[in-house]
């Protein structure tokens, strides 16, 4: 797969008279899977040109200069495959009064706690439990313990769940929707996660006055300043609706 240029789209001009006539992408840097998973953030810069019709090219392994934001709150699907996150959220409902945006605002929060007290890191508990079976395995080879043996099915089937909450997670990212869960499918699903966020990644804009700028905070400014002129140009008249009757019977 290519990794994504940053700075400029084309990496060769032909000049014709002192003037650039021909613009081509034909350098590139291209990794496999593995690479990819290993450096997930990386990027090609395109350098000014010296004395070739080629620009100069440096590989990135982390990426722009870009600083990482706080992402907005998402739910995850895998959350409901833990027993008592049902609980967090009908506690977590109820703490308002009837308030639709609070009640959400209680559970978006009590999400986060669950997340982070409770449901912890996937990749972390899959390497805690799958060192834990192996050396229960090794045990098991040399001892016959019932005791053992009972302990090892019990993190085996913890371990299973695990891997099913993990597959969920990096489905539920990857936006894959054509491939079903339950065939253990999640390194493919991590990969085509990587791949998007590569593919939606700013790295950088060219301004209105044609200057290429790549500062977070000059970047927030221009996108909100686009998206008010874009939405904020002509007001749009609201009708309302008067209240729908309610015709169905009991029995419908």
């Amino acid at each position: 797969m290519n990794i994504p240029l940053f700075g400029r789209k084309y990496t060769w001009h032909r000049m014709h008279h002192g003037f650039a006539s021909l613009h081509k992408q034909l350098d590139r840097a291209i990794s496999n899977v593995h690479w990819t998973r290993a450096f997930p953030e990386a990027v090609v810069e395109v350098l000014t040109r010296a004395h070739s019709d080629h620009h100069r090219l440096i590989l990135r392994s982390s990426g722009g200069y870009m600083v990482a934001q706080k992402r907005p709150f998402q739910f995850e699907a895998a959350w409901f495959s833990h027993q008592g996150y049902e609980d967090v959220v009908l506690n977590a409902w109820r703490q308002s009064s009837g308030n639709i945006l609070e009640s959400l605002k209680h559970v978006r929060e009590a999400s986060l706690v669950f997340n982070k007290e409770v449901f912890g890191n996937i990749g972390l508990r899959k390497k805690i439990l799958g060192a834990r079976l192996r050396g229960l395995e090794r045990y098991l080879e040399k001892v016959d313990s019932r005791r053992h043996a009972l302990l090892y099915q019990e993190l085996f089937q913890e371990y299973e769940l695990v891997l099913q909450q993990e597959e969920t997670l990096w489905y539920q990212k990857s936006r894959e929707k054509w491939i079903k869960l339950g065939n253990k499918n999640t390194a493919f699903f991590h990969t085509q996660t990587v791949v998007r966020r590569k593919r939606n990644k700013i790295l950088g804009l060219h301004l209105p006055s044609g200057a290429w700028c790549t500062d977070g905070n000059l970047l927030k400014q221009e996108a909100l300043a686009y998206f008010k002129s874009l939405l904020g140009a002509s007001e749009a008249t609201l009708q309302v609706l008067p209240p729908c009757p309610i015709s169905l019977s009991l029995e419908e």
